[in-house]
């Protein structure tokens, strides 16, 4: 527990530390939160009381405090598990919901690409020909086309194949359905877009705001910016990053300024000063107060308008804490702002603490208060100086997460903070720019030299990333961490942190305790890691199968006649990074390996043998007999009843695809039920994974 001193100085660490571990507890519980957090909250109030009753005087009140303080914390932390009860939603009945019923939502948000939507949909009830169940639940809806028709706040009605939100099931992959989760998305559904009817339209403030968002979004992608000006204006000032392709993200990334592509308390802190200094003129008037209240409030409504990301609320709640203080003449230093913030957040929306935005923006910013050197007084400020600064908080910024971005991004940028000195002074001047060029183009108006000088400025921040992202050795990938590597660099930063305030050196042994548990798990992992194998991965559009010894990844993709190796990647980094796969080479015809052979469409691969089998070509195939195989793989392009590919091939079990479509899917597992053949559908059950070591 924190010594009294430090809670004293920043007394918002009596609730919020409490409060996390209550999150923490309720994952962990899981459908028993909601009692666990009861029993919290009533002993922690049953010991309140009797500390109350015990201590009738002020002396006895005074030496019970830390008494006083540990209720409090078991209250808070009954809290946190509660607000995780809370905002679990009870699971739908979904063989009930899916038996011929028609569902009915509300957008609450849309996006396009490409020749598909994304729709995020507040499900309202269901219906057959007798009676309405309603619904309280948001499923993620993709469709095969788009209708640019439709707009946030429109009612819609749709055929019910709701499924529950599930990973890939590839080994190593991201969390992608507990990223859903924490949106409060737990169902998804995927059909064509002509199966969607729009029957109504109810706007509330948030579809209204996000309609808004979408009517600028065409007014800036049709404006006179060039093209890759716009996805950044798009981005940044509007909050949709779904224009920027992966190329450029990855790019940035690389260079060490991803942070600029997404909303943050940079961007927030630079519109917050803009407000400032334009509402300079009512200090004059003797008015600061109500410089202050406007300053909040339009943070507040930038923040609204923006989707209320977890890092611009905690941008926004921080600001908001300081001015308040001010308008309050309170003292109010930024670290506790920041925990301030991180309680907010948290209190409403307790899933916030395992997104990786809100961990990277508070473990940045509180790095930088804790660590960043006192400034130079106001007149004594130079340039010189503003660069030091620059270069000290982008070292510490780097040094904070460098272990939470390997872990998470399995690469480390190098540059870095050259990236940064290059493009923090200039980035304001572009977000200034952007601001009022989305303000005219609100207004029905726009200006050719604000066009010029968003394009030029955009010009000079992707030549220095362009630059810095294509330096050799500018970034380190193919670094696989766990989990309880990241929690020891943490704890034994905590404890350097805590030595060197407290000024002891009783924290030296536990921190070295720490740390050779670590290396010892490190070794373990090391030996216990297979080095070969091979994996048939469950995916959207392709079939990969990857074969990987020695270092070395071989990639097969079956009936694609090209092949994204970067792409492949950049999806499977994990997995390549756990394994120690540092190059990947494309299969196009036979290749002999020491533990596999390929020949397609036959492949020995993880120890059993595989043919795959997609298009019509089967049909003219002549064989002697039947070739025994360990799996024989359906790919998408292939239609054929599995009865009549029995005579050409003698499998074990059948693999049916990932990228099959469902209705295709149903029907191979009919066929194989009904002649009694073993049958894998990847879809549903993840990878194939056979390791040789």
């Amino acid at each position: 527990m924190p010594s009294n001193k430090v809670l004293s100085r920043y007394p918002v660490m009596r609730l919020l530390v409490p409060l996390i571990a209550g999150i923490i507890l309720g994952n962990i519980t899981g459908i028993h939160a909601l009692l666990t957090s009861i029993i919290s909250i009533v002993a922690g109030i049953a010991l309140y009381i009797t500390l109350a009753l015990c201590s009738p005087s002020p002396t006895a009140r005074h030496r019970a405090l830390p008494y006083f303080t540990a209720a409090i914390a078991i209250i808070a932390m009954g809290t946190g598990c509660l607000a995780i009860a809370l905002c679990t939603p009870k699971p739908l009945d979904l063989k009930v919901i899916n038996h011929n019923k028609i569902a009915t939502g509300r957008i609450d948000d849309i996006s396009f690409k490409d020749f598909s939507m994304q729709l995020t949909v507040s499900l309202t009830g269901c219906y057959d020909s007798s009676k309405r169940l309603p619904l309280h639940a948001k499923a993620k809806i993709t469709t095969r086309g788009c209708d640019y028709a439709l707009n946030s706040g429109d009612l819609i009605a749709f055929k019910s194949q709701l499924e529950p939100v599930k990973n890939m099931g590839n080994p190593d992959e991201v969390d992608y359905a507990g990223i859903l989760r924490r949106q409060g998305i737990y169902y998804q559904q995927h059909l064509p877009v002509k199966k969607i009817v729009r029957y109504g339209h109810h706007d509330d403030l948030l579809s209204w705001l996000a309609g808004r968002r979408n009517a600028l979004q065409h007014d800036i992608v049709n404006s006179r910016l060039g093209e890759a000006s716009q996805k950044m204006v798009i981005a940044l000032i509007l909050g949709n990053k779904t224009f920027i392709d992966q190329d450029t993200r990855w790019q940035y990334s690389n260079a060490g300024v991803a942070h600029i592509l997404a909303l943050s308390g940079l961007h927030v802190g630079i519109l917050s000063i803009i407000i400032w200094w334009i509402l300079m003129p009512l200090d004059y008037l003797r008015l600061k107060k109500l410089r202050l209240l406007i300053t909040i409030v339009a943070v507040a409504a930038f923040d609204l308008f923006t989707g209320m990301s977890p890092s611009v609320v905690r941008a926004s709640v921080m600001i908001a804490s300081v001015l308040v203080a001010h308008i309050l003449y309170r003292k109010s230093t930024p670290l506790n702002a920041l925990l301030a913030a991180a309680l907010f957040i948290l209190a409403f929306d307790p899933n916030a603490l395992l997104d990786v935005g809100f961990q990277l923006s508070f473990i940045t910013v509180a790095s930088i208060l804790i660590f960043t050197p006192e400034r130079a007084p106001a007149g004594s400020y130079t340039a010189w100086q503003g660069l030091k600064a620059t270069v000290a908080t982008s070292v510490i910024a780097m040094a904070a997460t460098l272990i939470l971005t390997a872990y998470y991004f399995h690469s480390i940028s190098v540059l870095s903070v050259l990236s940064n000195v290059l493009i923090l002074p200039i980035f304001p001047f572009f977000m200034i720019a952007a601001a009022f060029y989305v303000i005219l183009l609100a207004l029905g108006g726009e200006l050719q030299v604000l066009d010029s000088l968003i394009d030029s400025i955009y010009g000079y921040i992707n030549m220095v990333v362009t630059t810095i992202a294509g330096t050799p050795l500018s970034y380190i990938d193919g670094i696989y961490l766990t989990g309880i590597e990241v929690i020891t660099f943490y704890v034994i930063l905590i404890m350097a942190v805590v030595a060197y305030k407290m000024r002891t050196t009783r924290l030296y042994i536990p921190a070295g305790i720490v740390l050779l548990g670590t290396l010892l798990y490190e070794c373990w992992l090391g030996w216990s890691t297979p080095t070969s194998g091979m994996v048939i991965f469950n995916s959207y559009n392709s079939t990969p199968i990857l074969q990987f010894e020695n270092h070395k990844g071989y990639l097969w993709v079956c009936d694609d006649d090209d092949v994204d190796i970067d792409g492949f990647k950049r999806q499977h980094m994990a997995f390549l990074a756990h394994h120690k796969v540092n190059e990947i080479k494309w299969v196009t015809d036979t290749l002999h390996l020491k533990d596999a052979f390929f020949k397609p469409p036959y492949c020995y691969a993880g120890g059993v043998s595989m043919v795959t089998v997609g298009g019509g070509k089967w049909k003219s195939a002549t064989i002697s007999r039947r070739l025994p195989m360990d799996y024989m793989i359906l790919t998408k392009r292939c239609h054929a009843h599995v009865d009549d590919l029995l005579r050409l091939y003698e499998p074990r079990q059948v693999v049916i695809s990932g990228d099959v479509y469902s209705t295709d899917e149903s029907r191979v597992i009919h066929q194989c039920d009904s002649i009694g053949i073993r049958y894998i559908a990847i879809g549903r059950t993840g990878a194939i994974t056979k390791y040789c070591n």
